[in-house]
């Protein structure tokens, strides 16, 4: 089950001294579903990016940079890291264990009675309501 994740921020003091602030690079895995897994032709890759804390947007624009043929979706897709959503302007301290997933939108068929709108018919005589919806 997947939640969402709420800004994490930087405990640090961002000098990049090695006390923890996240400012060094970070080597990610990510996943990729559905269309970003078709258009990149892979499942699974790594992703170098120059600091730990960063913001979703700015990983998506390192996903973009390493696959061109990403860019036309990577505005509709949900961003989740260690399985649970972010939002494009989360601030994130990424860790080399982090799993990054790009899920794009999720597309299905809808059988027709789906489409067809439920109405029901009622009738009052005064005294009592009556259901007048006929099946099929």
């Amino acid at each position: 089950m997947m939640t969402t994740r709420a800004d994490t921020g930087s405990s640090g003091d961002g000098d990049g001294s090695g006390d923890g602030s996240g400012e060094g690079g970070v080597q990610v895995t990510v996943l990729l579903f559905a269309e970003c897994r078709e258009r990149s032709g892979q499942t699974e890759t790594t992703l170098d990016l120059p600091h730990a804390n960063t913001t979703a947007t700015h990983i998506l624009q390192a996903i973009a940079a390493k696959f061109p043929s990403l860019e036309p979706v990577l505005g509709t897709v949900v961003l989740a890291v260690n399985e649970e959503y972010v939002e494009k302007d989360a601030k994130l301290e990424l860790k080399p264990s982090d799993t990054i997933a790009l899920i794009p939108p999720i597309s299905g068929i809808i059988s027709e009675s789906c489409l067809l709108p439920t109405v029901t018919l009622l009738w009052c005589d005064g005294m009592a309501w009556y259901d007048m919806t006929r099946a099929g």
